[in-house]
């Protein structure tokens, strides 16, 4: 695809075991740079504090104003069946009890339907 956002056409054309060769196929699509609608440091534990003695922590979030949904869990396989959320800066968040690295994982929804790529932050709680 073209570096550029915006309309981008894409084609495909397959080829079986015996060399034949199908019909091309085609299908516009709309690339949105992932950079202008989910923001750098996407998600912070704690304003990014590398300790927590507690496992009460405040998640904080970098979004655009496309953002329409918030997920949220402490495992990236976790995050299918985790609710929406409403889109909000920051959000109380309950770390798994134990000492050691946890990490929180998030996934934004879009106006338009779209899901992000996933995103997370670590920290070492030492209670």
């Amino acid at each position: 695809l073209a570096a550029d956002a915006g309309n981008q056409r894409v084609f495909v054309q397959l080829q079986n075991e015996f060399g034949d060769e199908s019909l091309i196929f085609s299908d516009d699509i709309i690339l949105l740079p992932a950079d202008e609608l989910v923001g750098s440091d996407v998600i912070e534990i704690n304003d990014g504090d590398p300790t927590t003695s507690s496992e009460s922590v405040t998640l904080s979030f970098n979004l655009a104003s496309e953002v329409s949904g918030i997920r949220v869990a402490e495992s990236a396989a976790d995050l299918e069946g985790s609710p929406w959320l409403t889109p909000v800066a920051s959000l109380p968040f309950q770390l798994a009890a134990g000492s050691g690295v946890r990490s929180v994982y998030a996934q934004f929804r879009f106006q338009d339907g779209r899901v992000s790529s996933v995103y997370f932050d670590s920290i070492v709680l030492e209670p």
